[in-house]
């Protein structure tokens, strides 16, 4: 599913910052689709980075 559809699902803002998503590309090849993972490694807890 491209990250355009992804708009059709309402968001819920839990901690009031984005979680990026970022696209794997190798995987995407080996499995013929786009696939993105979503990344909580680098998002921010007790409002700090």
């Amino acid at each position: 599913m491209p990250l355009h559809n992804l708009t059709r699902f309402p968001r819920l803002e839990f901690i009031g910052a984005p979680t990026p998503l970022e696209y794997l590309p190798r995987f995407s090849d080996y499995l013929g689709r786009e696939i993105f993972i979503k990344r909580d490694d680098v998002t921010p807890c007790n409002g700090r980075q």
